[in-house]
Parts: structure tokens; sequence; C-alpha cells
């Protein structure tokens, strides 16, 4: 058997592989000591003890990755990854989304999507994220951008027709059509993304939801994201946002509702008996108006999904960080200990999202059968000893860590450096979206 050392050799190994060494997270609070996996077709086809799994596939090279922990690869379940033009003008602004997002996305056009979702996908990729769940306009975009980094994505038309950039129900035809005739890669998956309740009428919700309902497709909305949305939405439906939500048949065990910072206790009742998760943006929510009640999310029962969101409002897309911010967070509300344990922790960047998107057959944790989504974390002086390995995860490792990613079993990240794209090239065409954007709206250009 020939051996090779991962991250020695000049380009990523390609093809079907047998990683040993490694030191796997397979699911939260499953860790396997000095294992191996086989990697064939994209798919996890074994895992098991390094010498067990290199006996039986003699014929392969083994790759020899000790040093590294292997961990599912993070799932980012709240992104608008092509909203990077606003980075650094978000803090500050009162009711951003009404008064500076909407006005200034009018602007936005078809052909700027994918070179403005660069930049956000790349800092997630970083920072070992393998599938975003993206929810914008023009989304044709943004499944390309991610087309071209080799990343996962569950992508979702924004929509609505009482607000937002584009009100009315153009975004939802079009978006339908392409549904229809899906031309993305079966990385590439759709999502129905009505923008929130308080910019949905109720027949609009409805109908989206009977739609998502009927595909089987998740269902990504905000969800009592504001002060604002939730008096809006008492004034003309008498009732909070969730239980409209709930009214218009959009809360399922596929629905990811994002937010829910004004959400109420009655709210997290019907959430955990529908099988909703929560999508919570902790550094997002605290920028811009204040966190979800989180600890009695989490004692009703309702499970949490970490992101993000985006460069408007968190200005990173490391869910590494998110992850230990909201580790520390949850203590500091009095979360219980189950409810924010390190194990708990990574679930809501793996299984849950996983869970609910609709995708929990294929990705989410490390098991036979799986995609081989996989993030490899350097281990080195700055982060040992290790003798509780998740929680050295959740509290010492870093972006800075993250040193190879894979993606349905081809590196996709190699070195800490994208493997199917050229970064300095991308940066020319994302400079060059931003500087368009910027010169159509004033608000951006004098910022």
């Amino acid at each position: 058997m020939n051996h090779a050392t991962l991250g020695t050799q000049a380009a990523a190994p390609t093809g079907d592989l047998l990683i040993t060494g490694l030191t796997l997270i397979t699911e939260p609070g499953t860790v396997l000591p000095d294992s191996g996996i086989l990697v064939r077709g994209g798919q996890i086809a074994e895992i098991g003890p390094s010498a067990v799994v290199s006996g039986r596939h003699q014929n392969l090279t083994a790759v020899d990755a000790r040093g590294y922990i292997g961990m599912p690869g993070l799932i980012n379940a709240h992104t608008h990854v092509a909203m990077g033009f606003f980075r650094g003008l978000g803090h500050g602004q009162d009711e951003m989304i009404e008064r500076f997002f909407f006005p200034a996305e009018k602007s936005l056009t078809p052909e700027l999507l994918a070179p403005l979702s660069f930049s956000y996908i790349y800092a997630g990729l970083v920072a070992g994220v393998t599938c975003f769940s993206d929810h914008y306009y023009f989304s044709e975009g943004v499944a390309q951008a991610m087309e071209r980094f080799g990343v996962r994505g569950v992508v979702g038309e924004t929509v609505a027709d009482l607000g937002g950039a584009f009100p009315g129900r153009a975004s939802w035809d079009r978006w339908r059509r392409l549904i229809d005739a899906w031309p993305y890669s079966s990385r590439i998956t759709p999502s129905v993304a009505p923008h929130a309740a308080d910019t949905c009428s109720e027949a609009l919700l409805t109908e989206l939801a009977t739609f998502a309902r009927d595909r089987k497709l998740p269902l990504h909305m905000h969800l009592s994201q504001t002060r604002g949305e939730f008096q809006r939405v008492q004034q003309r439906a008498g009732c909070t946002p969730v239980e409209f939500a709930h009214r218009c048949g959009a809360l399922t065990d596929l629905t990811l509702a994002v937010h829910l910072v004004t959400s109420t206790v009655n709210d997290h009742k019907i959430l955990c008996g529908q099988g909703v998760t929560a999508g919570i943006c902790p550094a997002s929510q605290i920028i811009y108006e204040q966190l979800a009640p989180i600890a009695d999310l989490m004692r009703a029962g309702v499970p949490i999904a970490l992101a993000t969101d985006a460069a408007a409002s968190n200005d990173t897309a490391d869910l590494l960080a998110e992850m230990r911010l909201m580790a520390l967070l949850a203590q500091d509300r009095g979360v219980p200990e189950e409810h924010r344990s390190p194990e708990a922790i990574l679930s809501m960047t793996t299984e849950n999202p996983a869970r609910a998107i609709g995708l929990a057959s294929k990705i989410g944790s490390l098991a036979v059968g799986k995609a081989a989504d996989i993030v490899f974390l350097a281990r080195d002086l700055s982060t040992e000893p290790s003798p509780k390995l998740t929680t050295n995860v959740i509290y010492s490792h870093t972006s800075r860590n993250v040193r190879h990613v894979m993606v349905d079993g081809r590196f996709v990240l190699y070195n800490g450096k994208p493997t199917m794209v050229d970064a300095d090239q991308l940066l020319a065409e994302y400079e060059a979206a931003v500087a368009a954007i910027h010169r159509r709206v004033d608000a951006l250009a004098t910022k």
C-alpha cells in the first residue's frame, strides 16, 4: 500500500480516497480516535479503525491524516450570501431592513448576484461551511456562485407581496418555473422562501406553504424577527407572526423559522408542536436588535439551527465563531446544560439544520452511505491538550484551524485555499459588482 500525507501534496488528492489516522467526530457525542474513512463515488463507504480499514483496501493509496480532526461539514442555516455589498454599513441603522436594505436592493439586477455572492461563500468555506441555506433575490445567481465553489446549497428566492425590494408575484412565478425545470447539480436544491409574516399576505403565504408541502420542499422564512414586524402583524391580522404563519399552514417539520426575536411563550408551544426548527443568528440579532429568547425556545423543545445571516448584519460567515458565541450566550442566559452542552451546540450546525432543510439522509453526520462532506481541523500547539474533543472544537478551534474541506468526496478547500476557483479572479469580479451596485445606490456610495 502506498502512503501520502494530507496537505503535503501540491494538489488535492482526487478520486476514491482512503483517509487514515483521523480523530473523527462522526456525530455530536461520538468521537473515534485513529480512524479511517473510505470515500468512494462522493459518499462515505466505510468508517473504522485505521488499521482495519487500511487492511481491507490494500490497493488504494492511504492518505495519512494524523494530526487532524475530521467532522461533519457545517451547515449555515440562514444566509444572504449576496449581501456583501452592505458589509459594515448596517451597524447603528434604525429599521435597517425597511429603511436601508429594501430601497438599496431595488437596484439589484440578475447579472450582479453571482459575483456579489463570492465573498460570503468564500468566508464560509474557509470556516468549514459546506452547505448554505440561502434566501435572497435573483437566486439563480446565488446558485451559480455555489456551483463555482463546489459547495452545497439550499437556495430560495425571496418572495413578498406587501413589502420588500420587489413586491408582487413576479419573483414567485419565476422561481416556481425554475423549480419545475431545475438546471443545477444535485448539490444545489431549491427551497420556498417567503420573506416574512409582515411582508406576505395571507393568500400568498398560504399558497407558498401549500406548494412547499405538496413538493416536500423546505420552507425558509424570517419570522417574528423585529418589534416592527410583530406590531404590523398584530395590527393587520390580530395575532402574532408565528400564529399568522401557523394559520397559513407554513409551520411544518420542514420549516426553518429564522430569528424569532419577538416570539412569545405560546409561539414556542406552536413551533414545538409543529416540529419547526428555529434559525438563530446570535451575532446578527445582537447587532441589529436583540438576541432571540433562546432559553425559552430550548426549554419548549424547539430545535435550534445556527446561522450567521449576512455581511450586512454580522460581517462574517464564521460559523465556528458563532458556535462559541452561542455556547457562551446560552450559559449566560441560564439555558439548561443539556441544551447548551458542546454536543448540543455542534448539533445546531450539523444534525438540526440538516433535518430542517430536508437533507438529514445525506448530510449532518459522518455515516456510511452519506455524502462525504467533511471538515478537516488541524490540531496544533494552540489547541492541545483536548481531553474533551467536542468542547475543544467549540471553545479552542477557530477558522484558522480549518485546513481542508471536502464536499461530495471532492476537496473544495485544500491547505486553506479553494480548489475550484481562482480567488484572485473572483475578488476582481466581486469588487466590480460591488462598485456597480454602489454607483446605483446613493445611500451606499455616500457611506
